[in-house]
């Protein structure tokens, strides 16, 4: 919620945001209804933070990602001797 008479959904994908806009104006007139709010508006807006963050295709991609999130995993792959080719 942005202010009384706002507010804000934030979604993760340019098709989440198509998704909402198509019903949007059901949603708004509900609420406005039952909030008793004729002064309500919904802002649709794509989260930055997800669009930025790399997929994770490869098992070596994965590996690395977990290596760099908790340096105990490349300890556990020597102690067990796990050789998932070249990370």
């Amino acid at each position: 919620m942005v202010d009384s008479a706002r507010l804000l959904f934030l979604v993760n994908t340019e098709s989440q945001k198509e998704s909402l806009k198509e019903i949007n104006n059901q949603l708004e007139n509900f609420l406005k209804k039952d909030l008793n709010n004729k002064h309500l508006v919904i802002n649709i807006e794509v989260s930055e933070a997800k669009q930025d963050k790399k997929k994770l295709y490869t098992d070596s991609d994965k590996l690395q990602y977990l290596k760099d999130q908790n340096p105990n995993v490349s300890a556990l792959q020597k102690q067990f001797n796990l050789d998932f080719g070249k990370v």
